[in-house]
């Protein structure tokens, strides 16, 4: 069991050992795994409790109606079973405890008769029937619990595998294995964020000493879960940039820092960091996808006008692109008033028809106009750009 390094060439190859390979696992014990998805080393590792039972002993007096919970008694009667349906028992005995009766109830557990009888000492978990002084138990344990198994850990499991048989193979691969899986997170987020290693995290999550505990090893996996999520989306995303290449625009440094300070007001510093990462895209020879968010009044058609007259500068053009008519006439005069004489600045709108219209749509194919504003009108077919370098749209 205890193999080298040497025995199989990498980490990655223990983990992916199949499961035959630990003791007592043999053809049917293998088949009942693979319904549940496990057919490694590294998948039993990862194969956690879909939940707990936290064994607390509490007085009676202090037990919750309809709660989940643990009560240590001793049998003072025989059980007795009756059946019903088809194939379906009810089990009936009486535990005493602090000078109490309590009724136990299980189902379809006839074996356990002989398990408690009278005298014998169990512990029972289940859900509690204050007005009843009854507990229809899900679990019970013969003798009083250790101290050390005050959390029960539950696994979903099928067939023929109980839940102490998972535990019991759980604990030879935790022997034999834990100690060859890899950290896949720096050091430095783990103490930041004060979570523990991925082996005692592993550890941790099969066979938890106390809540606290419990509580870290699922922050860690959770963490783990999103971090990964989020590189995964960053790959694809840097991926797709590689894939569509955009163009590199150089635009004047000097005439965007110019027109800045001609503007009426001064940029907050909000409005300064994303036109620099605007800015910064704009040379990039990836295409920007770029989503400015803010309150009404915080200045995203501010940052937006000076992101396309950099762009301008590049000797391209800028479209922009607004819901309603109203709101087009709204940025069209704003942004006449803003460049003057600077730039063309056209309004292109369904109400905008015949000649006047087929005029702008020749000035911005002849890189007469600069800068268009208008609604969907700006996506027909026969609106034709010379050399189109950033779009806004304002939604």
């Amino acid at each position: 069991m205890n193999k080298s390094w040497n025995d199989v060439g990498s980490v990655k190859d223990m983990l992916n050992e199949k499961v035959d390979s630990l003791k007592g696992v043999g053809e049917k014990l293998q088949a009942g795994l693979a319904s549940m998805g496990i057919y490694t080393i590294s998948d039993m590792l990862f194969y956690f409790p879909y939940r707990y039972n936290f064994i607390e002993l509490k007085p009676l007096q202090e037990l919750i109606h309809e709660d989940q919970v643990t009560i240590v008694g001793e049998v003072v009667h025989p059980p007795t079973v009756t059946y019903y349906g088809r194939k379906k028992s009810r089990l009936v005995f009486h535990v005493q405890i602090d000078n109490i009766a309590v009724k136990a109830v299980m189902f379809n557990r006839v074996f356990a008769k002989k398990h408690l009888q009278p005298g014998v000492k169990v512990t029972l978990t289940g859900k509690w029937d204050a007005h009843r002084l009854q507990i229809t138990v899900a679990n019970y344990q013969l003798g009083e619990p250790k101290q050390s198994q005050n959390i029960e850990s539950i696994y979903s499991v099928r067939g023929n595998i109980s839940n102490f048989r998972l535990e019991k193979l759980l604990e030879q691969v935790l022997e034999h294995y834990l100690q060859y899986v890899e950290e896949i997170i720096p050091q430095s987020y783990l103490d930041v964020y004060k979570l523990p290693s991925r082996k005692d995290a592993i550890r941790i999550m099969h066979f938890p000493k106390n809540k606290t505990e419990l509580h870290h090893a699922r922050r860690r996996f959770t963490y783990e879960e999103l971090l990964l999520f989020q590189l995964k989306i960053q790959y694809l995303k840097t991926k797709k940039q590689e894939a569509e290449r955009g163009h590199v625009q150089h635009y004047d440094e000097n005439l965007v820092k110019q027109f800045i300070t001609k503007l009426p007001f001064e940029l907050t510093d909000d409005q300064r960091t994303s036109l620099s990462e605007i800015l910064r895209d704009l040379k990039s020879p990836y295409q920007m996808n770029r989503l400015l968010q803010g309150d009404v009044g915080s200045g995203k058609t501010a940052v937006a006008m000076i992101a396309l007259y950099a762009s301008i500068t590049a000797n391209h053009q800028g479209a922009f692109m607004v819901p309603t008519e109203i709101l087009a006439e709204q940025h069209f005069h704003s942004l006449q008033q803003i460049f003057a004489n600077e730039l063309n600045v056209a309004l292109l709108t369904s109400s905008i028809k015949g000649k006047q219209r087929t005029e702008i749509v020749e000035k911005v194919a002849n890189h007469e106009i600069q800068i268009v504003i208008g609604t969907h009108s700006l996506i027909q077919d026969d609106v034709q750009f010379h050399n189109l370098g950033l779009i806004v749209i304002d939604e």
